[in-house]
């Protein structure tokens, strides 16, 4: 009866130990997720803003007329 009772500690304090590592696991894979999508949308949100931008000074050109394909700067 006495390993049994011992067995039930043990077994118990294992299963709060490992509860404990899961919940800093997860804490920590939301952070990570977290910053990762943060970083995916600036990083989306500077490659429009470039492209915005080109395609004004594009538009710009073609409508003050100073592109000119033969001539090269």
């Amino acid at each position: 009866m006495t390993v049994l009772n011992n067995y039930v500690s043990i077994h118990h304090r294992f299963q709060l130990e490992n509860l404990s590592h899961l919940e800093t696991n997860q804490r920590a894979q939301f952070t990570s997720q977290a910053v990762s999508s943060w970083l995916v949308f600036r990083l989306q949100m500077l490659g429009v803003a470039m492209v915005t931008g080109i395609a004004f000074i594009a538009v710009l050109e073609h409508h003050f007329r100073t592109v000119n394909p033969g001539k090269w700067i």
